[in-house]
C-alpha cells in the first residue's frame, strides 16, 4: 500500500488533474452524441407487425 503522502506530491497531483482532458473528449465526442442519437430515434420506432398465424419462432430463424 501506498502511503498517503504518495498523492499529495506534485507530479501524482498533476497526472491525475491531466486525466480530465481525456475524460471530456470521451464524454463530448462519445456519449453525448450517443445520447442524442437514442433519444431522437425511439420516438420513431415502429414495432414489427405479426400477421395472424404467423409464427414468431419462424420470423426469429429459431426452429423448436
Amino acid at each position: 500500500a501506498r502511503d498517503a503522502a504518495f498523492f499529495e506530491r506534485g507530479m501524482v497531483q498533476l497526472l491525475g488533474n491531466l486525466r480530465i482532458i481525456p475524460d471530456t473528449v470521451i464524454i463530448v465526442f462519445g456519449v453525448l452524441p450517443l445520447v442524442w442519437f437514442l433519444f431522437t430515434t425511439y420516438p420513431r420506432l415502429k414495432a414489427e407487425k405479426i400477421a395472424d398465424g404467423e409464427s414468431v419462432w419462424d420470423r426469429l430463424g429459431i426452429k423448436l
